[in-house]
């Protein structure tokens, strides 16, 4: 009598998922993922004004994002003089996108966020779309907040990219701003 063996689980039998390595941080309280590829430094710099426009950075002058009005679609307010806060440091990545893939030419943008930056790696089925009711633009989808981990959002680099597609100056204008003293220096943040 020929008994059939009982087949044996094969390593290609076990489902692998893939996981993305993304760049983890703070902004206004909320937790902000973004893919390692789309951050090329991160930096540091003083300022003691808002909201900042540009900043220079190894004489390249780059465009900041108002994180209230790009990100949480709010009505930027500038500090009034009794708000006024001594000079900070405030860290920031540097992200850079394709602005048009036809066209190939990259850009590079400011996020200011507002803790050290960090690695981790998520999984694809733990990433869900973003619901409809949430007023938050150049966001792709979100984490399921659990005791482990609190909920992230996952940012777009080319819609942050996109959303700054204004603030792209002309050769005259950068040379000016190069040459200016107001424009806030950044320099590598060394973690």
């Amino acid at each position: 009598m020929a008994t059939r063996a009982a087949r044996l689980p094969r390593i290609n039998d076990r489902k692998v998922e893939v996981q993305q390595q993304l760049i983890t941080f703070k902004m206004r309280g909320m937790g902000f993922l973004i893919p390692i590829d789309a951050v090329q430094r991160a930096i540091v710099f003083e300022h003691d004004c808002c909201p900042l426009r540009y900043i220079n950075f190894q004489e390249d002058i780059l465009p900041v994002v108002s994180i209230d009005r790009q990100i949480f679609n709010r009505i930027e307010e500038p500090d009034s003089p009794s708000h006024a806060q001594a000079s900070r440091q405030q860290i920031a990545l540097i992200i850079t996108a394709l602005s048009i893939p036809t066209t190939q030419q990259e850009h590079r943008i400011t996020l200011p966020i507002d803790s050290p930056p960090s690695l981790c790696r998520l999984a694809e089925s733990e990433l869900l779309p973003l619901p409809k009711t949430y007023e938050i633009q150049c966001v792709d989808g979100m984490t399921t907040a659990n005791a482990e981990q609190p909920l992230q959002f996952l940012l777009n680099p080319d819609q942050l990219v996109d959303s700054q597609a204004t603030a792209q100056l002309s050769a005259s204008r950068l040379a000016t701003l190069r040459e200016s003293e107001t424009v806030v220096m950044a320099e590598l943040l060394g973690i």
